[in-house]
């Protein structure tokens, strides 16, 4: 297995924009991850398997799984939300709502993307679901 180090923040998309420099990690094929931050004394291991999940219908490919368009396939974000969460801050609550902002924002911008216009897609889904969440914290405000 080969290890990633963050560096420069170029793994934001799997370690999260949180994360420090020192961070390492590794992400599998089947949706698994592994994210380790010495400077927070934190290990994360993530185990999903988008690819146990049903194929997309129409896919020639046979590589197009709904869990692809799961929220769980945007590891960053999830590491992003367990770091905040463990993360000792009186504004905990105004950087969920961004996170989720920002998840909705890229879900919006992948359906458009992808062209997708069937209510039933699954990435369809978990943006209407984001965006009840979003909309959630707005009317906290």
């Amino acid at each position: 297995m080969g290890w990633w180090r963050q560096g420069v923040h170029e793994w934001d998309n799997y370690f999260s924009s949180v994360s420090s420099s020192h961070t390492i990690g590794h992400q599998g094929f089947t949706g698994t991850l592994t994210v380790i931050d010495p400077e927070e004394d934190m290990v994360i291991v993530f185990l999903t398997n988008r690819i146990h999940s049903t194929l997309v219908e129409g896919d020639e490919t046979l590589n197009g799984y709904k869990g692809t368009f799961y929220t769980t396939s945007s590891l960053g974000f999830v590491t992003d939300i367990i770091q905040v969460g463990l993360d000792d801050k009186a504004n905990q609550e105004a950087i969920y709502a961004s996170l989720v902002r920002d998840m909705a924002a890229d879900c919006e911008r992948k359906i458009a993307d992808e062209e997708i216009t069937d209510e039933n897609h699954p990435r369809m889904k978990t943006y209407q679901a984001l965006c009840k969440v979003r909309d959630s914290y707005e009317e906290k405000k």
